[in-house]
């Protein structure tokens, strides 16, 4: 009995932690959490280099490898613009764009 209880309790605790890191259909597992923080950093880092101040105003998000802009810039070609730039970050596998002009 002291064996059984011994080999069951590791078992059971790697299983509970394991279902807990995992994702579902509105909730990211850990490692997609890391992954989305990962592609937000660098949408954000390329928007501020190529795009300079009207990049930094936009605000960037990711879920499960979609990143979704929004924010304000002053034309048409600014929202196209960061729209590629999301896009060309490796690991997106979409953009969602509620940038407006103002």
């Amino acid at each position: 009995m002291q064996l059984l209880k011994y080999l069951l309790l590791p078992v059971f605790t790697a299983m509970l932690l394991l279902t807990a890191c995992a994702g579902s259909d509105t909730k990211e597992s850990t490692g997609q959490y890391v992954d989305n923080s990962l592609i937000t950093t660098k949408v954000k880092s390329l928007l501020v280099t190529k795009m300079g101040t009207a990049g930094a105003s936009i605000k960037v998000k990711s879920y499960k490898r979609t990143v979704q802009l929004s924010g304000f810039v002053k034309d048409e070609v600014m929202v196209t613009q960061a729209e590629e730039i999301a896009a060309s970050v490796k690991n997106v596998e979409s953009v969602v764009n509620d940038i407006r002009v103002r």
